[in-house]
């Protein structure tokens, strides 16, 4: 198995009573080279961002709906020898992702949940190349609430990657395994 990503997402979020969330946070990915034509080297990317969720319905069943922008800080590989790279620069890029999710209590077991989403990224701004759709992803997994403030997910990913110029695309299965907690005063 080759690892794609490490992801770390530490956010803050506001819940309101008209069930509208604002958020902001911050993203630290690093990307390993896992294609045939990848430059060998790990790929860090920074990237703060800013997002607007909206839940409807009750705790057994729910929509949920996310907008978020992302001012995106990539690492940019360099090659000082033959085949030998070092990131010197980062380039800026932004990209906005909606997403519209689906949440199910099980029946018989209330701290188990069944969970879909299909989230779409749009890129633009200067560095953004090829503006436009650059990634498609849908889900399907559980979500096991152990404690109060916790959650531990597991699923699969199925992620629709176009690269630039546009012409290249790579359709990547996932497995993802998450571990959700919040801190704070509301009550779930």
């Amino acid at each position: 198995m080759d690892w794609q990503q490490f992801i770390v997402r530490p956010s803050i979020h506001y819940s309101t009573k008209m069930n509208l969330n604002p958020g902001l946070g911050y993203t630290y990915v690093l990307n390993f080279p896992y294609l045939e034509n990848s430059k060998p080297i790990n790929v860090p990317e920074h990237n703060v961002w800013q997002e607007l969720v909206w839940v409807l319905g009750k705790k057994k069943f729910q929509f949920s709906q996310r907008l978020r922008i992302e001012e995106r800080f990539i690492g940019m590989p360099t090659e000082i020898a033959d085949n030998e790279f070092v990131i010197t620069d980062y380039n800026f890029s932004q990209r906005l992702r909606y997403k519209f999710g689906v949440s199910i209590q099980m029946k018989k077991h209330e701290k188990l949940f069944l969970k879909t989403f299909d989230e779409v990224f749009f890129d633009f701004g200067n560095n953004s190349s090829p503006a436009g759709i650059s990634q498609n992803r849908v889900y399907v997994g559980m979500s096991w609430k152990f404690i109060d403030k916790c959650r531990l997910a597991f699923g699969v990913l199925d992620q629709l990657i176009i690269r630039n110029p546009g012409n290249l695309y790579e359709n990547n299965i996932t497995t993802e395994v998450s571990l959700i907690c919040k801190i704070g005063h509301k009550k779930e």
